[in-house]
């Protein structure tokens, strides 16, 4: 940057030298006058040059280094901005793909769950018929005990009734008492007999 100023002041020298040398007389003057006048007044042409220098200084002082310091400072406004953006754009990419894992998890856990749930439903439901199997086949079991031993118990009462029967009739028929071996014979002829018929 100290070139370029150096480099530009170099060029603006004899611009500078040439204007301050130039006088503004008349055009009809002599040769002589016109070459003691090409050659520049030394105490114009430092005063120019001093002045020159000064305004050099004071740009360079007051503008170029306060122009300077807040370009470096916006420069690096701009680079800790794009540093943060960068970050942030990181922060947010790592973000979005932990939701993503975490939605996907969260999908894997709630279908797993929904299967175990499925799978518990089932194997209860089976449970379930099973128990009803197992409480209709004991129900129809104890049905059957119980119609058998109704069936017995009403076979016993007929038989009782009929043995009954039978003697009654038979005290009516005879007019008398009968032994028990009377007895006997005529209820095992009478059962022969309904063996027979049935």
């Amino acid at each position: 940057m100290k070139k370029k100023l150096l480099t530009l002041v170099a060029g603006l020298l004899p611009s500078v030298f040439l204007l301050s040398s130039c006088s503004l007389d008349s055009a009809s003057e002599s040769i002589t006058e016109t070459i003691n006048d090409s050659i520049p007044n030394l105490y114009v042409t430092l005063a120019q040059l001093g002045a020159f220098l000064v305004m050099v200084v004071v740009v360079i002082v007051f503008g170029y280094k306060p122009i300077k310091k807040k370009l470096d400072a916006r420069r690096e406004y701009v680079k800790k901005n794009l540093d943060e953006s960068d970050e942030h754009l990181k922060n947010a990419k790592k973000a979005e793909e932990e939701a993503n894992s975490n939605i996907t998890a969260s999908r894997i856990k709630a279908n797993t769950i929904v299967e175990d749930a499925r799978r518990q439903a089932m194997e209860e439901a089976k449970q379930m018929m099973d128990k009803a199997q197992e409480s209709i086949e004991l129900r129809r079991q104890q049905g059957e005990k119980e119609i058998e031993e109704r069936k017995k118990s009403l076979d016993r009462d007929t038989h009782d009734k009929i043995i009954q029967n039978a003697l009654d009739a038979s005290k009516e028929i005879l007019g008398r008492e009968l032994t028990k071996e009377d007895n006997d014979k005529m209820i095992d002829q009478f059962l022969n007999d309904m063996d027979k018929g049935n």
